[in-house]
């Protein structure tokens, strides 16, 4: 299955601090018991590489309703680690029958400061030739 390949590949490359959000649209699977209640392979499988890659899913009620249809928990929130704080939801965005998710996480991260890199390739050259009003420059890189 593509999103199990997808999954690994994903784990394997970040390794660490892994926040996935979205619509898995398994609406018969338990990821709390990684049981899929109909057995079909994409939901067994996916619930397998879960398990398998140690991921955590959060949402634990339904985010998606239209009209006298059964909810169904179809939006989740897979993490690596329990970063999670809280998830609540509100109402669906216009004509979506989705919920809209507002996940809160304990989650930092640190991004080192940008190094300050020249290009002198890009240097317009002619123009400060002209504005010091010099005949021959000799730029040394």
């Amino acid at each position: 299955m593509k999103l199990c390949n997808e999954l690994e590949r994903l784990v394997g490359d970040i390794k660490k601090d892994i926040l996935i959000v979205g619509d898995f649209n398994f609406p018969e699977t338990d990821c709390e018991s990684y049981y899929s209640i109909t057995n079909s392979n994409g939901s067994t499988a996916f619930l397998n590489t879960l398990h398998k890659l140690l991921l955590l899913q959060h949402v634990n009620f339904a985010t998606r309703a239209r009209g006298t249809d059964t909810p169904h928990l179809l939006d989740l929130v897979i993490t690596d680690d329990n970063f999670i704080q809280k998830i609540d939801a509100l109402e669906p965005l216009g004509k979506s029958d989705h919920v809209v998710l507002v996940i809160e996480t304990n989650f930092s991260s640190y991004r080192s400061p940008l190094e300050q890199k020249l290009n002198y390739d890009k240097g317009d050259y002619e123009t400060l030739r002209s504005y010091a009003n010099i005949e021959d420059i000799m730029i040394i890189c």
